[in-house]
């Protein structure tokens, strides 16, 4: 029935992520574009008021928010699986590939993980930017004078989306990086070009899952499929670079635990950005070493 969806906060930045990033007042900082904090519990931020729920009129009404809850109350215990991940201690100045160690996965956790980054892409406001640019160019193309995609709409684009973008993550490598001497930020959007139902060529997404690692995925057109999960540890300048990637990819709001990051042109401009072709010549650099590492 239209009345038994509950209005509710559908949090794109799931709370069993977001306590990972708070402080020891426990409470994670957010920023504005215009250098703005504020500074509130994880489970204020990030969050959409029925940003996983249609509301039509008749019994026609639904909710999908219950797709992302098997993900959500596994991730506090995903991440402190990755956090155990050993990874050597290293200098920027040696070959990457050097860096790079090698660890053995079992299927279950790579499904898992996949399943995981699908759903943040698929909540992610910046994904739900593209969503709803695109239902407004149809809409202009059959003839809306004042294309505007609503709620609904949007929502009715992205309720079935998680299931064909968990299918983009079969195979390919993941390398979580660590950081001792700079914290990553999180943002209201991130590095990937995989939100497409059917992702094409070399995908690749980079998520910081908390402020001291990161969670890369790639899949090229070829590669040597083990080892499929690899560790590192970055140095302050590597981190500062991989934190520029959410700068870009964000919006509206950033967020940090205790080191605040220096605003750059990109996330001053208050849109949602993208490199052309996601085209990134630093990271492919870096992908392309961890595609030559073997077991």
């Amino acid at each position: 029935m239209s009345g038994s969806i509950k209005t509710g906060l559908h949090h794109w930045w799931p709370k069993g992520l977001s306590t990972f990033w708070v402080g020891d007042d426990d409470c994670v900082t957010r920023i504005t574009p215009e250098g703005k904090e504020f500074r509130s519990p994880p489970a204020q931020f990030g969050g959409i008021t029925n940003g996983h729920a249609v509301k039509l009129d008749g019994p026609w009404s639904f909710s999908f928010e219950a797709k992302f809850d098997a993900v959500d109350s596994r991730l506090p215990y995903l991440v402190n699986d990755l956090l155990k991940y050993e990874a050597r201690r290293s200098s920027a100045a040696q070959p990457l590939a050097e860096r790079l160690q090698a660890h053995r996965i079992p299927n279950q956790f790579m499904e898992e993980m996949g399943k995981t980054l699908a759903s943040l892409i698929v909540r992610s406001p910046s994904h739900r930017n593209k969503v709803a640019k695109t239902t407004e160019y149809y809409q202009g193309r059959m003839g809306f004078s004042e294309p505007k995609a609503d709620k609904n709409l949007i929502n009715m684009n992205l309720s079935n989306k998680m299931e064909f973008i968990s299918r983009n993550f079969n195979g390919g490598k993941y390398v979580i990086a660590f950081s001792d001497e700079a914290e990553f930020i999180f943002g209201d959007g991130f590095y990937t070009n995989m939100s497409n139902e059917h992702a094409l060529g070399h995908r690749k997404t980079v998520l910081p899952a908390t402020p001291i690692m990161t969670v890369i995925y790639t899949r090229p057109t070829q590669y040597f499929t083990e080892p499929r999960l690899m560790t590192i540890r970055l140095e302050k300048e590597e981190v500062l670079r991989f934190n520029e990637l959410i700068q870009v990819y964000s919006k509206d709001q950033l967020f940090y635990r205790s080191q605040r990051p220096n605003l750059n042109d990109a996330f001053k401009r208050a849109e949602f950005l993208e490199f052309r072709y996601h085209n990134v010549p630093w990271l492919d650099k870096f992908l392309e070493s961890v595609h030559r590492c073997r077991l």
